[in-house]
């Protein structure tokens, strides 16, 4: 509500724009939010509910009006089979966490093999790091064909450290 707030200061103050808020949780409306409820959706443009159960939600509590239901999914991905490999998928940067993955599993990764997809500026790092130290990882680089990547793999890794619930979870998941 930080940046709700913000904007509706703005509003107040005379700046011109359209503020929209996007409903992800079923307890925006609790009993220490609800009195504030009104006040921020007179002030909101538009609203993004992400489910169906969502819109009901909303409308529930009174919001009924300007409301864009899009859904917060991620197209199937129709992997048949499954490899025995561990997998990344993502840009091959420092918040990422492969290469720190991969330098603190060569153990693991000279017996196990693991697949990555991606580019970035650790990409070099990454691959001299696997010939040097003769790991069974196969690096891809740029992917179209994610169906492919993930029919490779039973285990994908996520070690980045600033993601919480990225898009490729939500991917491997639906596979």
């Amino acid at each position: 509500l930080r940046e709700q707030s913000i904007g509706i200061i703005a509003k107040l103050l005379g700046c011109k724009f359209i503020l929209i808020r996007t409903f992800h949780r079923f307890d925006q409306f609790n009993r220490k939010m609800k009195p504030l409820m009104s006040f921020y959706t007179k002030y909101t443009d538009s609203f993004i509910s992400t489910s169906d159960l969502m819109s009901d939600y909303m409308n529930e509590n009174g919001i009924t009006e300007n409301i864009r239901l899009i859904y917060n999914g991620v197209e199937r991905v129709d992997a048949k089979t499954h490899g025995k490999s561990i997998g990344f998928i993502g840009r091959l940067t420092e918040e990422k966490g492969i290469f720190e993955f991969i330098q603190e599993n060569t153990g693991l990764l000279a017996a196990q093999s693991m697949v990555i997809a991606g580019d970035g500026p650790l990409f070099n790092d990454i691959k001299n790091f696997v010939f040097t130290n003769k790991l069974n990882v196969k690096i891809l680089g740029n992917i179209s064909d994610k169906t492919s990547f993930y029919e490779q793999i039973s285990v994908l890794v996520l070690p980045s450290r600033t993601e919480v619930m990225p898009l490729v979870v939500l991917e491997a998941y639906s596979c």
